[in-house]
């Protein structure tokens, strides 16, 4: 694959310099295109008309100084977050008003430390990936358009007049879109030989961060450090008119994996019996009453034990903070498994000695 890199320097040796480097060079089996400019204004234009996977951008515009307020790189990476997605390196003599933005979509290279840790930086970038999946996932969603109205509006025209109107067709589209995103299909965009097809990755099973602003089933929520997972049902959540319908919301608060007897009878010894033991607990098969949450950056490894019921006020409910949302059909088999563990119904054994002793 071609990447396209655009350079933006007021300093034209600098950027014919890295032109020379750079351009054509191979990295990670990805040919580099370098295109430069040192002319800010004409780099607005250009990110405008191209699309490029990876901007380099300097900061000052003249000698880079504390005295001098002339920092069109702000300008064009306010464009940039404004109008697309591209990461970004800072490549300049003085970085101390931008270091507050470091990230690793915007990372920063001083000049002085030379073009080595430049390009260190570059192949950072596409460690991470982020430019691969982005023209991945541009050339897939073109792709699925072209062939949604080629090969399947146009020659099914007649049948499809009574929902010719933008809405619905953009409807079907979009719906279809979202579910062919399979898991093969994201696994295909991140290149990632640690997804394995018919498992679980931890990252499915949240949508990080929310997309609705609203409280609904399955939501993860965090309070002085604890978290809880919302059970009460999404419709009773809604809020009509600025009026909630459930006056109480319930909650099961996690416990921490590393807390659980299985995983410290494993630390312990890591015998097959203990490691068995634990396997059943992180695949939710110990009980209907335990649920297990993989850990990612902003949960731990936790287990929902539905003996931990609490219920609040709902007007309470702004205390606990909204961090992500258990992802379908996750949030089915979590109430599944609580469905059936309060539907119990016991009743006490039946003395078999008794029956077989009586037997005709």
């Amino acid at each position: 694959m071609d990447i396209r890199i655009l350079m933006i320097d007021d300093d034209l040796a600098i950027c014919k310099q890295i032109k020379e480097l750079f351009d054509e060079q191979i990295i990670q089996n990805n040919k580099i295109e370098l295109e430069y400019t040192h002319e800010f204004e004409q780099g607005i234009k250009l990110l405008k008309e191209r699309d490029y996977d990876l901007i380099i951008l300097d900061l000052y515009k003249g000698r880079p100084s504390e005295e001098n307020n002339d920092r069109p790189g702000e300008q064009i990476l306010e464009h940039i977050k404004s109008s697309c997605f591209i990461p970004i390196i800072f490549f300049s003599g003085l970085i101390n008003p931008i270091q507050h933005l470091k990230s690793d979509i915007i990372r920063i290279v001083r000049k002085s430390e030379g073009n080595d840790a430049l390009k260190k930086e570059i192949e950072s970038v596409f460690d991470s990936k982020l430019p691969l999946i982005k023209r991945k996932f541009n050339d897939y969603v073109k792709e699925s358009m072209r062939s949604y109205f080629w090969d399947f509006v146009h020659p099914n025209w007649e049948s499809l007049k009574g929902t010719n109107d933008e809405v619905s067709l953009g409807y079907l589209l979009i719906r279809r879109l979202a579910n062919s995103l399979s898991k093969e299909q994201i696994s295909h965009f991140l290149n990632d030989s640690k997804i394995k097809i018919g498992k679980s990755h931890p990252m499915e099973f949240y949508i990080y961060p929310p997309v609705s602003s609203e409280y609904e089933t399955g939501d993860v929520l965090e309070k002085n450090e604890s978290f809880f997972v919302l059970l009460t049902p999404s419709c009773d959540m809604v809020n009509r008119d600025g009026k909630i319908k459930a006056q109480n919301t319930m909650l099961v608060k996690t416990t921490l994996l590393k807390d659980s007897e299985e995983y410290k009878s494993f630390k312990q010894s890591d015998s097959t019996e203990n490691k068995n033991k634990l396997i059943k607990l992180i695949e939710s098969r110990k009980s209907d009453r335990y649920f297990f949450l993989p850990k990612t950056s902003f949960i731990p490894n936790c287990i929902l034990d539905f003996q931990e019921i609490i219920v609040i006020p709902t007007s309470n409910i702004k205390q606990y903070q909204k961090i992500a949302k258990i992802d379908s059909p996750f949030t089915e088999s979590m109430l599944s498994n609580f469905i059936r563990y309060y539907n119990r119904i016991g009743f006490p054994d039946i003395d078999p000695d008794h029956i077989i002793n009586n037997l005709d």
